[in-house]
């Protein structure tokens, strides 16, 4: 499940069984985003699969009986605007904790007298 505006590169795939959902000119899809990706939606979604071993799907009901709160779309988009702006104070976040894992996996390798790899 995945927005193409988030797609890294703007290219995607999937299995052999997709449920495609579609947004509106009632519903946005970056409206719609968050709801499909959040924990709640992927936990209850597992606990509704189908079928055996490797060969397990979540129902196509379960996707398309899962409820979307849907606000006028001057709403829509004000909460977009909202996560969007969050989302750029939160990425340079995970940028910066990223290179001090790797300064701190360096140090480690080098108390420990190992070679650090991919460390900066």
């Amino acid at each position: 499940l995945t927005c193409s505006r988030y797609l890294k590169n703007g290219i995607g795939f999937g299995s052999s069984e997709l449920h495609v959902i579609r947004p509106s000119e009632k519903l946005l899809s970056e409206f719609i985003y968050p709801f499909i990706t959040s924990d709640q939606f992927r936990r209850d979604g597992k606990t509704k699969m189908t079928g055996t071993g490797g060969l397990q799907r979540v129902p196509s009901a379960y996707v398309s009986d899962f409820e979307i709160p849907l606000p006028p779309l001057d709403v829509q988009h004000r909460i977009v605007a909202e996560l969007e702006a969050e989302r750029k104070l939160v990425e340079p976040n995970r940028k910066l904790i990223e290179v001090f894992e790797k300064k701190i996996q360096a140090k480690l390798a080098e108390v420990w007298g190992e070679e650090a790899t991919n460390a900066g």
